[in-house]
């Protein structure tokens, strides 16, 4: 079974249905529930999954408060293996100046990179930056070109 990180975008865009590509960012969910494929994140992807939550019930009115809570409890019940943001603290440095990505992409670069695999996202910008290395990919080419 392949083993991938994934940065909140995956699970945010899946919940919240909004983007194009929610269909697949389900889907590679889907897969992690099925045994097809292990997900894992450093735990800071908690907070950022629940803070895109509160944003789309609060601020941007895409979720009505049910519907965030439903979406936030589906999220801890996915059962992604979690590591300790303090596991790859002093490497996110690294990595951050390396790359000149925020500390946040950064964990999950670092992570991925400790784990040997790659991070699954759908932010463009991480992956443009990150592309030499071979350490992030867009969820739409892991499913055109598998692992």
């Amino acid at each position: 079974m392949k083993s991938l990180v994934i940065d909140a975008s995956v699970p945010i865009v899946a919940l919240i249905r909004s983007q194009p590509e929610w269909e697949q960012a389900a889907r590679i969910l889907e897969d992690f529930s099925r045994g097809k494929v292990h997900l894992q994140a450093p735990d800071l992807i908690v907070y950022e999954v629940m803070n895109a939550l509160d944003v789309a019930w609060r601020r941007v009115r895409a979720l009505d408060r049910r519907a965030a809570r439903e979406a936030a409890d589906a999220f801890l019940k996915m059962r992604i293996e979690l590591y300790p943001a303090t596991s790859v603290a002093l490497d996110t440095l690294n990595v951050s100046k390396e790359f000149e990505i925020s500390a946040y992409d950064a964990a999950y670069i670092a992570l991925a990179r400790r784990l040997k695999t790659q991070v699954i996202t759908l932010d463009r910008r991480l992956i443009a930056k990150v592309s030499k290395s071979g350490l992030a990919r867009s969820i739409a080419s892991w499913f055109e070109r598998g692992p």
